[in-house]
């Protein structure tokens, strides 16, 4: 689902143009975008700008500060040098949760009328953050994918909701990951990766009053627009992960090269934070 329109918009995006002298079908699936990984699509979107001279840029953090929190990285001081972000410090919470018996996998049948049921809590929970100037508000299928080619069951389920607020055409993404994923722990979301291609402006790990954790993170992509995007990233005790994902831009891929930006993503912390946070997403 996503993958398509991503295609699509890339076509789009350069319809009127020269030829690219590649097919966007085989850089896209080469590069591999997923929704459920927020700096491997950030690092699609940054090729893409790349290879279009800036005309596209593609995909997929933030929290409450809460007693507990703590700050992993901020964005750099412009007159001085970029200090090193101290990936060191962590809370006391334990990932993989110590004893948790993973679940079965899901049929692929069981996976799509979960996908169905997700599809539904996303449209009216979204619907409920009363998002200020939001209209033509409709679900996007939720896609059912597999933890990799050693476990093809569907562990994974990726959707979102698509609409138009006061600036124009945007979304939030919603990945629901089973505690059958090999997620990475809270702190590891906010190590820096040379390899990147976006700039960490804020991440924050915070342990929740009911033991849980929530990784609040903003990026900004490093090429074209440096578009902005901001994740929630709700650690259950169950093992499930949800991330909720919101942009200063369009990241559906319906987009214009020349489409109007946000000055703050979509969403706020605290609407990004309730979502990732609702019982009503899980696997």
């Amino acid at each position: 689902m996503i993958e398509k329109e991503l295609r699509d918009g890339l076509r789009g995006a350069v319809a009127d143009e020269p030829p690219l002298g590649f097919d966007p079908d085989e850089a896209v699936t080469r590069i591999g975008v997923r929704v459920r990984r927020r700096r491997a699509t950030a690092a699609v979107a940054a090729a893409v700008v790349a290879v279009i001279g800036g005309a596209v840029a593609v995909q997929q953090s933030v929290g409450l500060s809460r007693g507990g929190t703590v700050e992993i990285a901020n964005e750099p001081k412009p007159t001085t040098a970029s200090p090193a972000p101290s990936t060191e410090k962590k809370i006391d919470f334990q990932w993989p949760v110590p004893g948790l018996r993973r679940p079965e996998r899901l049929t692929q049948a069981e996976a799509e009328a979960r996908g169905e049921a997700l599809g539904r809590a996303a449209l009216d929970k979204f619907l409920r953050q009363r998002v200020k100037g939001v209209r033509n508000v409709k679900a996007m299928r939720f896609d059912a994918t597999a933890a990799g080619e050693n476990d093809p069951g569907p562990n994974v389920l990726e959707g979102g909701v698509e609409f138009r607020d006061q600036v124009g055409g945007t979304a939030v993404f919603v990945s629901v990951y089973s505690a059958r994923y090999d997620f990475p722990s809270p702190d590891k979301e906010c190590a820096e990766d040379p390899a990147r291609t976006t700039r960490t402006l804020v991440c924050r790990v915070d342990k929740l009053a009911d033991g849980t954790a929530l990784v609040f993170s903003e990026e900004r992509t490093t090429a074209g627009q440096k578009d902005v995007l901001a994740s929630a990233t709700h650690y259950r005790l169950d093992g499930v992960v949800v991330r909720f994902t919101a942009y200063t831009y369009d990241p559906t891929g319906n987009g214009r090269p020349d489409q109007p930006r946000r000055e703050r993503p979509a969403l706020t912390e605290a609407q990004l934070t309730a979502l990732a946070t609702d019982r009503a997403f899980t696997m």
